[in-house]
């Protein structure tokens, strides 16, 4: 893009894609055609655009909902390559993985109604790009690092005891074996975009699954606590927000109240996700808004096939499910089979079907000093904190959910424990530190050796 200014800059925008009525909602427990009965709080895509004093561009989007279509990211990536020369290794979308949000997979003839919904979103990712281009402004940049104690937890985490301390929301269980709030990667990165005469947009990089509004008896649509933790700032700090979804694949919200009980209870979460940001709000280090820099690249992974010898009894189970048998039923019989869960099963029958290698796209950006490593997958966080804590780059930002839709990225102890994500994942064991190896080596790359 041309930037006759000389000067960096960045512009902002958001808009509101609420569906004003019922929607089938995405996300655990809520994947049988459950539709959505009221408006909870309302769902955003948000735009923060930075040019670079050679004209060199980024967009960067967020999205309350649980995965990033890939028909969305691909139509915006044409519609923004055709009208600004950006490409995609310059153009990403980061999914909140909000589970109370419209499933813009569903079958459409079973819910005609997802197909305006889904021209809608399109539409408010390419306007979001277009508003924000325009409210280009000179802008400067700083940054923090702060630390959340006690609001997220890894589950599924032996410790080396191999004593259980609590189940998938943090209560005393005998059931799961988790790993203390203490353990998890607690890291709250933020970066603070100054513009003059405009509110600061503050880019936070994070991570927990969105589960206060979820679950199979819940029918809110809802951003969640990423939708209250942006409406806190904005009342504490006048900021804009924006969430970037880190690795959270086997990390939940931390909290003491049923989940049956807690819908309001993200309200709070997202006001204690605010008071641990106002530590370092006025308090960043200025970082030079340098180069931005750019890469995406293909890397081919080994699917997980290690369940094969089971198929014909996985595809009894799947056929049980297709055939509209009660879920129930279908839950019990497929424990009966030693199967941990239906998606056990069909998860077993989708792998058989895959090649045994597939190709996935990995992409790494910067801006000065300020990396972005990103993949489509819900990616452990302890592969976030190998990628982030060996970066060369003085803050890097680890988002999965990002550009596509995928599959989990287990790290390869959860093959051997055999937790739900690992069973379920597409991405053989290995597969993981392998692509956070490759992110790595790229964020490298990209710092020392960019161009060559």
């Amino acid at each position: 893009m041309e930037n006759t200014t000389g000067k960096f800059l960045a512009g902002y925008a958001i808009k509101d894609i609420t569906p004003d009525y019922p929607v089938p909602l995405a996300g655990f427990g809520q994947s049988w055609l459950r539709m959505s009965e009221r408006i909870f709080d309302h769902l955003f895509v948000q735009c923060a655009a930075f040019v670079d004093p050679e004209g060199e561009a980024l967009l960067l989007f967020t999205y309350d909902n649980v995965k990033v279509n890939t028909k969305f990211y691909e139509s915006a990536a044409d519609y923004f390559e055709e009208k600004y020369g950006i490409d995609r290794a310059h153009f990403h979308i980061n999914a909140s993985h909000s589970e109370s949000s419209p499933d813009t997979y569903v079958d459409m003839e079973k819910c005609p109604e997802m197909r305006s919904y889904n021209e809608l979103v399109v539409r408010e990712i390419m306007a979001a790009g277009d508003e924000a281009i325009r409210n280009l402004k000179p802008a400067s940049l700083e940054y923090a690092t702060t630390r959340t104690w006690n609001l997220n937890f890894v589950k599924h985490a032996y410790l080396d005891t191999g004593v259980a301390i609590g189940d998938n929301h943090g209560r005393p269980s005998d059931g799961v074996v988790l790993q203390h709030p203490s353990k998890v990667d607690n890291a709250m990165l933020a970066v603070k975009v100054i513009r003059e005469g405009e509110p600061d947009i503050v880019l936070i990089n994070w991570r927990a699954h969105n589960q206060f509004t979820s679950g199979g008896k819940k029918t809110d649509l809802s951003a969640d606590y990423v939708g209250a933790f942006r409406d806190a700032a904005k009342e504490k700090f006048g900021c804009n927000l924006m969430f970037f979804q880190g690795c959270a694949g086997n990390v939940n919200p931390y909290s003491y109240i049923r989940a049956e009980e807690r819908t309001r209870d993200y309200v709070e979460f997202g006001k204690f996700l605010a008071q641990h940001l106002n530590d370092v709000y006025d308090h960043m280090t200025p970082i030079e808004a340098g180069k931005i820099k750019a890469h995406r690249f293909i890397v081919t992974a080994k699917t997980n096939h290690d369940e094969d010898y089971r198929i014909e009894e996985a595809r009894r189970i799947s056929k049980l499910f297709s055939d509209g048998v009660d879920r129930k039923e279908c839950r019990e019989e497929a424990i009966r089979s030693g199967f941990s869960s239906v998606y056990h099963a069909n998860s077993i029958v989708r792998n058989y079907s895959l090649p045994e290698t597939m190709d996935y796209p990995l992409s790494v950006c910067s801006i000065g000093d300020i990396g972005f490593a990103m993949a489509e997958f819900e990616i452990f966080d302890n592969l976030g904190v190998f990628v982030r804590e060996n970066s060369p780059f003085a803050q890097t930002f680890v988002m999965g959910y990002t550009d596509h839709a995928s599959s989990y990225m287990p790290s390869a102890y959860a093959y051997q424990y055999g937790c739900y994500e690992a069973e379920n994942s597409r991405l053989a064991i290995g597969s993981g530190e392998r692509c956070a190896a490759l992110m790595l080596e790229s964020l490298i790359r990209l710092k020392y050796h960019y161009g060559e």
